[in-house]
């Protein structure tokens, strides 16, 4: 048990701020959490933090699990201010979250993504269900994988398996997964891909099995084309119908309502065309070699298709 004053934390460097609480650094290896006290639910009713319910049995359970992980650390100790249970005393990584990765080069996309799996398997199999992956909850500290803010609520702990949680996890797993690897990253991510599996447009990873099978895929090199709203689509059908090779569509910014892609999908579908992935013109289209394991890829300008040369070395 650490306690401290309010003063004591007025003193403090706030480095984040989520949905559950604020996270203030204290030193190299070290920071604190503190539960905001009030939240509001699906309704927009005001509700106290569940976080904040102590004693707590999921985080005791946490703590005593925590002894059987070799990859993820829960939390330190529980955190009073001014003699009242207010967070807990979280471990502090130096280094990005895996948003800072998407551009890394594939291999070293391809080593992390094993180790989500490697991570998150480590955890269900310890009866730990955590239902809120996001690459900003994946941090790189030297050369580790730690998942981060799994003290809160989202991670659900049991004595015994839980099938439902298990399946709700790997799923968002394979969600998180498919956001890192750019397949339909379209922004928001999330709501992208669910609608999309809704569609049938993409196959959900509902097994450790299924997000293995998908990482191996990655691995084999694919031929590009990319496109946007001057293509000329017969021209594309043409090439397509003698060539395998997925399509990226241009998008001059990534600044639309979500609807836009699904209706940029649906006249591409009415073309017998399937999208791959949409790319933003101005900042993302240099870094298309290093987002997918490419042997090759082309521009289609108007009629005309421009080959590139991808530069993953």
């Amino acid at each position: 048990m650490v306690k401290i004053s309010s003063i004591d934390l007025e003193n403090l460097e706030s480095i984040g701020l989520g949905g559950f609480g604020k996270v203030y650094k204290v030193n190299d290896k070290t920071a604190y959490k503190i539960y905001r006290k009030d939240m509001y639910d699906s309704y927009g009713t005001v509700t106290i933090n569940p976080c904040l319910k102590y004693p707590n049995l999921r985080l005791y359970l946490l703590k005593k699990k925590e002894k059987n992980l070799k990859y993820t650390e829960f939390f330190q100790d529980y955190l009073f201010v001014d003699n009242r249970f207010a967070g807990v005393v979280i471990p502090f990584y130096e280094g990005n979250s895996l948003i800072k990765y998407r551009d890394a080069s594939f291999p070293l996309k391809i080593k992390i993504a094993k180790d989500m799996v490697r991570n998150s398997e480590e955890l269900t199999n310890q009866n730990i269900y955590t239902l809120d992956y996001k690459l900003s909850h994946m941090i790189i500290s030297g050369e580790e994988l730690k998942f981060i803010d799994l003290d809160d609520v989202l991670t659900k702990v049991f004595i015994f398996p839980h099938s439902g949680y298990l399946r709700e996890t790997v799923y968002g797993l394979g969600d998180t997964l498919y956001s890192f690897f750019y397949e339909f990253e379209s922004k928001p991510y999330s709501p992208t891909i669910s609608k999309l599996v809704q569609r049938k447009e993409t196959t959900p990873l509902y097994r450790y099995e299924d997000i293995i099978k998908y990482i191996e895929s990655k691995k084999e090199k694919t031929s590009f084309v990319t496109i946007n709203y001057e293509s000329d689509l017969s021209s594309l059908k043409d090439y397509l119908s003698n060539h395998s090779s997925n399509v990226i569509y241009e998008c001059p910014t990534y600044n639309y309502r979500d609807d836009y892609y699904f209706e940029i999908i649906q006249k591409m579908r009415e073309n017998g065309i399937s999208i791959f992935d949409f790319v933003c013109i101005k900042d993302d289209k240099d870094l298309l070699p290093y987002r997918y394991n490419i042997d090759d890829y082309l521009e289609l300008k108007g009629k005309q298709f421009v080959k590139k040369c991808p530069t993953l070395d």
